[in-house]
C-alpha cells in the first residue's frame, strides 16, 4: 500500500467514519469517500440503487460518469439528470480522495426522472424494465 492510502487509513478510523455516519445520515443524502482512482473506499449514506444497479458497472467503483469528473468540477448533472458533487480531500497538499455523492434531482430538474427510457436503460444493464423502473422510481 502506498503512502497516499497509509494517509487516508490514518484519517479514517472507525471512530472518525462512525462519528461521521451517524450525522450524515440524519441528511439521507448519499455521499461516499472516492480513491483518485475512482474505487469506493466508504460510503457514508448508500448511492440510490439506480446509481450502484444501473450506472456502476464496476462492483466497488463509482460510476463511469463521477469518474470523470474526479480533478473537475465540484458539481455537475449526471446524464439521468441527478446533481451531484465532488470535493477533493487534500492531506499535506496533495489529492488523496474524494468526498462525493448528492445523486438527487434539484426541484427544477425532478421531472426528467419521468422522462429515462426504462427499456433502453435496462437493455443497457442487463436488468429486468421492471427492476430498473422501481429503482429509478425511488430516486429523490
Amino acid at each position: 500500500m502506498n503512502e497516499t492510502y497509509d494517509a487516508i487509513e490514518n484519517i479514517l478510523t472507525q471512530d472518525v467514519l462512525g462519528s461521521y455516519t451517524g450525522l450524515l445520515s440524519l441528511s439521507d443524502l448519499p455521499l461516499m469517500i472516492v480513491s483518485k482512482a475512482g474505487g469506493v473506499l466508504y460510503e457514508f449514506v448508500p448511492m440510490p440503487e439506480f446509481c450502484k444497479c444501473v450506472c456502476q458497472h464496476v462492483p466497488g467503483a463509482a460510476c463511469p460518469e463521477l469518474q470523470q469528473h474526479l480533478n473537475g468540477e465540484v458539481q455537475y448533472r449526471c446524464s439521468r439528470g441527478l446533481s451531484s458533487i465532488v470535493i477533493p480531500v487534500v492531506y499535506e497538499g496533495e489529492t488523496t480522495a474524494y468526498v462525493a455523492g448528492g445523486n438527487v434531482y434539484q426541484e427544477e430538474q425532478a421531472y426528467q426522472k419521468y422522462m429515462q427510457d426504462v427499456q433502453q436503460l435496462a437493455g443497457e444493464s442487463g436488468l429486468e424494465a421492471e427492476f430498473v423502473a422501481k429503482t429509478l422510481s425511488l430516486l429523490r
